[in-house]
């Protein structure tokens, strides 16, 4: 894992020493972060700016492939397992999750414009969009 403090003009590399597969970073300031460890099922909240790294949520039924937060609290997981596709939502920082529709197929990234309007797309040309949350 690499981080820029310069605008990209030079690279430090970082290793959170969890994990070994990473598919997606997402951080929702300066401070707070998670990274969706696909290998491993499951996701690694930073702190510090990512300067500590720690696991939570692990044995999720699902390979991890996006993540999207819109605040500490609020987010989603998209991705699947052998057969199809899933999505996991948490209103408590990821303390639980609950799953939500996913059309099947298996996912490969998420995105909100705020707490109802999202989008996630997946193999096949699959693209999902909701104006509820995902509820």
């Amino acid at each position: 894992m690499l981080y820029t403090e310069d605008g990209g003009a030079t690279w430090i590399n970082q290793d959170p020493g969890i994990g070994d597969f990473f598919r997606d970073v997402f951080f929702i300031d300066a401070q707070r972060g998670w990274i969706a460890d696909s290998y491993n099922s499951q996701v690694l909240r930073a702190t510090g700016g990512g300067n500590t790294w720690e696991p939570f949520g692990i044995g999720l039924p699902m390979y991890v492939e996006s993540i999207y937060f819109l605040d500490a609290n609020t987010g989603w997981l998209a991705g699947g397992d052998n057969d199809h596709g899933r999505i996991l939502y948490t209103t408590d920082g990821g303390i639980t999750w609950q799953e939500q529709y996913s059309g099947g197929l298996i996912l490969v990234g998420i995105d909100f414009a705020d707490s109802l309007q999202g989008w996630a797309i997946g193999w096949n040309g699959a693209i999902l969009h909701t104006e509820t949350g995902g509820g």
